[in-house]
């Protein structure tokens, strides 16, 4: 929020010139990049800025878990998620691709689309995987690896992807079996 338009121009700099590697579509990284765009050119224009923060302000205090910003065309979900996967909210990235991918709404079978919701799954999970065992809780992290190696095996993709997550959740299970079994004795159903 203290930002003046030089640090927020800088900060554009960077994220443009870092652009992600792990394999996304031309379009994924083009549109993340108008993104990007559009943002700074919110952020560094005091009038758009200020009612943007006013608006902030205002969800915050009479909306809770509600927020404000640019207007996301659904056909830069991809790129959307993208920031949002570099803005550390893996959980939400995982949870909002889960979601693209599911049968009501999913993509041509192999579509670009496809592909690029498909590999920020896949990083999604192995991030927010992380998270949790972060905070020690193995299960959780195990329940969101099964997951998300599920959804990509039911669509035939990322084979690479599904083994690294794989992997994971078998680094897991010494860690998995000793919350199991720590947890309370009158609780014989966890044991089991």
């Amino acid at each position: 929020p203290s930002a003046d338009s030089e640090a927020i121009l800088r900060s554009l700099q960077l994220k443009l010139d870092r652009s992600p590697e792990q394999g996304f579509t031309h379009e994924a990284l083009t549109q993340r990049a108008e993104l990007l765009r559009l943002s700074a050119d919110l952020l560094t224009d005091l009038p758009r800025r200020q009612a943007y923060e006013a608006a902030l302000l205002e969800l915050g205090r009479d909306h809770p878990g509600e927020t404000a910003g640019i207007d996301l065309p659904s056909n830069k979900e991809v790129a959307g998620l993208l920031l949002l996967l570099e803005a550390n909210s893996p959980h939400e990235v995982f949870h909002l691709a889960s979601q693209g991918l599911q049968p009501l709404q999913a993509p041509a079978l192999g579509s670009a689309r496809e592909a690029d919701l498909a590999l920020l799954l896949a990083l999604a999970c192995r991030a927010a995987a992380a998270e949790e065992q972060e905070q020690r809780r193995y299960e959780a992290a195990a329940s969101l690896l099964h997951d998300g190696m599920q959804l990509l095996q039911r669509m035939g993709k990322l084979h690479e992807e599904c083994r690294n997550l794989q992997n994971d959740l078998d680094v897991l299970m010494p860690y998995r079996i000793l919350d199991l079994v720590s947890r309370d004795l009158g609780d014989q159903a966890s044991h089991q």
